[in-house]
């Protein structure tokens, strides 16, 4: 495969000419239209593309998280010292992007969820739901 290429799953297709189109692929063969396609010597190779969890900034990042949950977490500030220096970084005059896929911002919204279950701002049973949300960057 390619190099930068993040598959999350690949077919090789044997055989197959260059110029070939995705209806054209054998019946056998899953592949779905917006896959990646590499030439190898023994064929092509299909790949579906990982997400990468975008870079935002730091108001934008804020937006992630609902009306309910920003002020539960304003609140939580004053009890919860990982809430507390989370948002304290968030709100540096330095602090200009977000990198949602760094592992100390996943581990950040994964604890700042986790405490908002506690507060019941969130149920239980939607935090991982809300966790892969705001880790890909998208709206509540």
């Amino acid at each position: 495969m390619a190099e930068g290429w993040a598959a999350e799953g690949a077919v090789l297709v044997p055989n197959q000419p260059e110029a070939i189109l995705i209806g054209e692929v054998a019946d056998d063969v899953s592949v779905e239209p917006g896959w990646a396609v590499a030439s190898t010597d023994t064929g092509l190779t299909f790949a579906v593309l990982a997400a990468t969890a975008p870079t935002i900034g730091s108001n934008e990042f804020y937006f992630l998280w609902t009306v309910a949950e920003q002020i539960a977490l304003e609140e939580l500030r004053q009890s919860d010292t990982g809430v507390k220096i989370f948002m304290r970084r968030l709100d540096a005059p330095r602090t200009t992007e977000v990198v949602l896929a760094a592992s100390t911002v996943r581990d950040a919204v994964r604890h700042a969820v986790g405490v908002l279950v506690k507060a019941g701002v969130i149920a239980a049973g939607a935090a991982e739901a809300r966790i892969a949300a705001i880790r890909s960057g998208g709206r509540p």
